[in-house]
């Protein structure tokens, strides 16, 4: 279990118990889960359940936003970033994310791995292949440094990403 599971569980079982949920730590173990391939859709619905509602799409709109695409693929490779990027919004960042592992579409899967990466074989008999997968990467690190400095010095709310609303009450039966 990673360090940012258990932050989140415990923030979890706090909150669960009245305590005010650390907003900006919650959205950065959030990306961190995402980026190790977490299922960060269930740790939403779950908070939601608690009145935090999380639009993630927003950090995409901030400072920092492509800083933490690179931070993912530094940390788990292509599958970090794009998972990462998806959440934040940046689709063009997450399709040069994807072809970038993946290879271009139309690469047959008789010509990839087991995991769906083109095979070295592959690779040197086909090396457009390999090229633009390279240029796909390059893409990546361009499209995030652009994000980076339009979103310079774009601040939101954390209000804005986690907003609270008091859940509704149960009824007798314990229906909400």
């Amino acid at each position: 279990m990673t360090l940012a599971v258990e932050m989140l569980r415990s923030a979890y079982r706090a909150t669960r118990k009245g305590a005010a949920l650390d907003l900006p730590a919650y959205v950065d173990a959030l990306l961190v889960v995402a980026a190790e391939g977490g299922d960060v859709n269930a740790i939403v619905e779950a908070f939601a359940y608690l009145g935090y509602h999380t639009r993630l799409d927003i950090v995409g709109a901030q400072e920092g936003a492509g800083a933490r695409v690179r931070a993912a693929r530094d940390a788990r490779g292509w599958q970090g970033a794009m998972r990462v990027a998806s959440l934040l919004g940046l689709t063009d960042v997450w399709a040069a994310a994807l072809t970038a592992h993946y290879g271009p579409t139309g690469t047959h899967k008789s010509r990839c791995d087991s995991a769906g990466v083109p095979s070295m074989e592959t690779l040197a008999e086909f090396p457009r292949i390999g090229a633009a997968m390279d240029e796909a990467a390059r893409r990546v690190d361009s499209l995030t440094g652009w994000y980076d400095r339009v979103n310079a010095g774009r601040t939101y709310p954390i209000e804005h990403v986690v907003r609270y609303a008091a859940p509704a009450a149960a009824d007798q039966n314990g229906a909400a």
